[in-house]
């Protein structure tokens, strides 16, 4: 009967996740009939930055030059598990994967949940509504966001990271972390230390930690805080007797350990300098440190806080349903994460996911209360129909948010499309042409079709080339298309944008290289403007997509302009003009346009093509 309670379960789950994926993929089909496949994918999944490092997995390329004549000399140091089941079900099933594998992990978050709620003392159909529920609550925040209160719009920003369709992150790593606390809850509180948790333990610690390391970090010390409380009477004891299971778990988790250490010591260092990463001393750990004493104090963690402590202490005593209180110590084992990482690390990198994480494992905890309440008061009166009824409202509330939000005007969308198509009627069309773009998708779409030789590499994200040759790639290009040195510093001026410094144009093509915050300046430089620098020193220490050039690295950017005198001769050269704003390009007299639509444009070197129109 277990069994077939299960499999009933296992079928359920399923349906649901469908009908979570499937309308907004049918609006979009419903929307934009026949346009390519890929494009489709392109507008329709969050987060596109990391289709080229996914293609590039695939062919097991580590170094994403993306050009013929530059050398490859270190790998990059992004974390290729994150997106690794992406690269392999690409190289399987090609594009069609990426809807397969949101199918799958929406599905996975439904039944990783549904199997906490039950472990936790949830019985029927509860666990699996209370699981529609987390699914659903992020599309909910961020429309009650709307109605302009301040305490919403903040539990919006915060746990908008808790779980959504974006890729890879959150939708695959942080299953990761929801897994890591079903596995606790299973080792501790039904003290299953067997041979299967074991494996378990350091598969999943091990790959977390090559996907997002502060979800490891968190694991690590909710891992130590249960050990703590469960057995700090007996801790030799019990060390004694699950010795093979801590071994056994440890000798798998070293080898992705392993992995880690050497993605981070080969790695580029051009490219850790553009992701965020930097060493902080005494002055800085004081600065973070003083930051977080300043967040500690706020109103509302305070109130988070001691919602959560009268919680614990009522689950604890009163009620004695102990394993909920899993929540409670993911919540503190947040907290202790952070502090010990800012007083430990000689390097940090986006620090602010530490604070994010704290209020959303509080938030967490105290939602799991609310639905505890839910299952006991409506429990007496329970009725099958009824549960159905709200597992039904919250898959028609999410594709109604979903629908309510969806753009199906988009004529930038429907040219790329058809400029696209005229672009593969081209003949003798190769890999191995050399092509110039400024554009993100058209870039995106050309290296998922194998197009591997690039003049530029319109974001350093993606590629381990130097800095200095990517300012060098760019010069190049800027005087290709007859634009001087003011168009060029122009085109990476201080934009004011809302609350902080952000040009987007610095961002893809430099990405943090030109951090600018209370603790990390551009070689801690303050030369700036008046304003500039207003801004920077009052910039939180957590803030890390603040971008601002010094005033002496214009400069030299300038004066490098100049000497440069690369000469390059793509092949194609396929623009979108709103990547130029006010900039006006000229192109070469040897080049023709085959086709323009709307602001994209694409040109051929006559050299190579006749068939202009």
């Amino acid at each position: 009967m277990g069994q077939l309670n299960k499999n009933y379960n296992f079928i359920i789950i399923l349906i649901i996740s469908v009908f979570f994926f499937i309308f907004r993929w049918l609006i979009s089909f419903e929307s934009f009939p026949g346009e390519n496949f890929f494009i489709k994918i392109l507008y329709e999944i969050k987060d596109t930055y990391y289709f080229p490092l996914i293609k590039s997995l695939s062919n097991f390329d580590f170094y994403q030059v993306y050009s013929k004549e530059i050398n490859k000399i270190n790998i990059i140091s992004f974390p290729f598990l994150s997106i690794s089941f992406y690269s392999f079900f690409l190289k399987i099933f090609g594009e069609a994967s990426f809807l397969f594998l949101e199918l799958i992990c929406i599905f996975l978050f439904l039944l990783i949940f549904s199997e906490i709620f039950k472990k936790i003392g949830f019985s029927k159909l509860y666990p699996i509504l209370f699981s529609c529920f987390l699914f659903i609550l992020t599309s909910l925040l961020r429309d009650l966001e709307n109605l302009g209160l301040n305490f919403l719009e903040l539990v919006n920003i915060n746990f908008s990271s808790f779980f959504t369709l974006r890729l890879p992150r959150p939708i695959f790593t942080n299953l990761l972390l929801f897994s890591f606390l079903l596995l606790s809850l299973k080792i501790f509180y039904f003290n299953k230390f067997n041979k299967k948790n074991a494996i378990y333990l350091g598969l999943v610690s091990g790959i977390t930690l090559n996907c997002f390391f502060y979800f490891f970090i968190f694991e690590f010390f909710l891992f130590l805080n249960l050990v703590i409380a469960f057995f700090s009477n007996g801790l030799i004891k019990h060390l004694k007797i699950n010795i093979k299971f801590y071994i056994l778990s440890f000798a798998i988790f070293i080898i992705f350990l392993t992995v880690f250490s050497y993605q981070i010591t080969s790695g580029d260092e051009d490219y850790k300098i553009r992701i965020g990463l930097f060493d902080i001393g005494l002055n800085e750990k004081k600065i973070f440190l003083e930051h977080l004493l300043s967040f500690f104090s706020n109103f509302y963690f305070l109130t988070l806080s001691l919602i959560s402590l009268i919680n614990f202490i009522i689950f604890k005593f009163y009620i004695k349903n102990n394993k909920i209180l899993i929540f409670f110590h993911f919540f503190i084992s947040t907290i202790l994460s952070t502090i010990f990482f800012i007083i430990f690390a000689s390097a940090i990198i986006d620090p602010y996911h530490f604070l994010g994480w704290i209020l959303i494992s509080g938030f967490l905890f105290n939602i799991v209360v609310l639905f505890y309440i839910f299952f006991y008061v409506s429990g007496k009166y329970y009725k099958k129909t009824s549960i159905i009824i709200l597992i039904l409202f919250s898959v028609f509330y999410y594709n109604f948010s979903y629908v309510n939000n969806y753009t199906k005007e988009n004529k930038n969308r429907v040219y790329f499309d058809e400029i696209i198509k005229d672009f593969e009627s081209l003949a003798n069309l190769s890999e191995n042409l050399k092509i110039l773009t400024f554009d993100m998708n058209i870039f995106n779409w050309l290296v998922m079709n194998n197009f591997k030789n690039f003049e530029i590499v319109p974001a350093s994200f993606w590629t381990s080339r130097k800095n200095e040759q990517i300012e060098t790639d760019i010069i190049s290009s800027f005087k290709f298309l007859n634009l001087n040195d003011d168009d060029f510093i122009s085109f990476f001026k201080n934009e004011k944008s809302s609350w902080r410094y952000k040009n987007p144009n610095t961002e893809r093509f430099f990405d943090r290289t030109y951090l600018a915050n209370k603790v990390k300046t551009f070689n801690n430089s303050m030369n700036f403007t008046p304003e500039e620098k207003k801004l920077i020193l009052n910039t939180s220490s957590m803030t890390t997509h603040q971008l601002v050039i010094p005033i002496d690295e214009f400069k030299r950017l300038k004066q490098k302009f100049y000497y440069i005198d690369r000469i390059i001769n793509p092949d194609i050269v396929f623009l979108n003009k709103d990547n130029f704003k006010n900039i006006i390009f000229k192109m070469n007299d040897n080049f023709c346009i085959f086709n323009s639509k709307g602001n994209y444009i694409l040109y051929l070197n006559l050299e190579k093509f006749k068939n202009c129109k």
